[in-house]
């Protein structure tokens, strides 16, 4: 092993012996601890049968048997709807699957959403304008998409810079009034600090921890002083509160979501304490 696991030394057990079992329902795990605990290059041989078994076996040719020619999911368009099965669903489920960029199928819904996806303002929604978007499915895509091969696409850059910009209480501007002040709307993302409809417009962990999964994966090399502001932003809100009490603001309810402490895979708009 080429990295050093810190966490062991704080658990009860070694999972790893468990996460490296050859599992033909997910195979996707075997071969992301491979990857991204173990380290292992990729022309190794071991991590280049995990992923051969990722395309061939479990949920990842199941998801693929099921694309349109076209590259969508179900039903043309933003493909948010119907939930789980549709473009924006599959495409996060690959990635978190451990489906390869390489794969013709993959690259072709990859394109299908930059196309049909962006609202004019940069921002990835679920219908044609910025009321339709929110955090949790920004990052989600955008995470998706770079773990998907698409990091360097100046599309995915626009809506990244679309996301830090709103983190940092900058809002949106519309591309052809760049005179005009940043604003944000009521619906989705309604203000800064991960500020949400969807939680009464109160800062949403949820999304907040989504945003900070698509942040940190940007390369140190590239990451902005308006980047690392937000990253900051999301450390300063998650540690404001103890994560093992989740009480960070719950809209409309009096206590936090059991998701919290239900650990999930892959993940969709509901995060988890790990």
């Amino acid at each position: 092993m080429s990295k050093e696991i810190d966490w062991r030394g704080i658990l009860r057990n070694d999972p790893t012996g468990w996460l490296l079992e050859e599992d033909r329902a997910i195979p996707g795990v075997r071969h992301i601890t491979l990857r991204d605990l173990y380290d292992l290059p990729q022309d190794d041989s071991e991590l280049v049968k995990a992923a051969q078994a990722v395309m061939k076996t479990g949920p990842v040719p199941v998801i693929l048997d099921a694309q349109d020619p076209e590259g969508f999911w179900v039903k043309e368009g933003p493909g948010y709807n119907p939930k789980y099965r549709s473009t924006v669903w599959s495409l996060i489920a690959l990635a978190q699957l451990g489906a390869s960029p390489d794969d013709p199928r993959v690259r072709r819904g990859c394109e299908y959403y930059l196309e049909h996806a962006i609202s004019k303002e940069g921002a990835f929604t679920t219908t044609t304008s910025l009321s339709g978007s929110a955090y949790c499915l920004t990052r989600n895509l955008i995470a998706a998409l770079i773990d998907l091969g698409l990091y360097s696409d100046a599309r995915l850059q626009v809506v990244l810079q679309w996301l830090v910009r709103a983190t940092n209480g900058q809002g949106s501007r519309q591309s052809d009034e760049s005179n005009k002040p940043p604003f944000y709307l009521k619906s989705g993302v309604s203000g800064p600090n991960f500020e949400c409809s969807a939680n009464n417009r109160l800062p949403c962990a949820w999304g907040g921890l989504k945003v900070m999964r698509a942040l940190t994966r940007i390369p140190e090399r590239d990451r902005t002083p308006q980047i690392n502001q937000a990253i900051k932003t999301g450390t300063d809100f998650f540690f404001s509160r103890d994560p093992a009490d989740a009480d960070y603001p719950m809209g409309w309810s009096e206590k936090p979501n059991r998701s919290w402490w239900k650990f999930g895979y892959p993940i969709f708009y509901i995060s988890d304490m790990l």
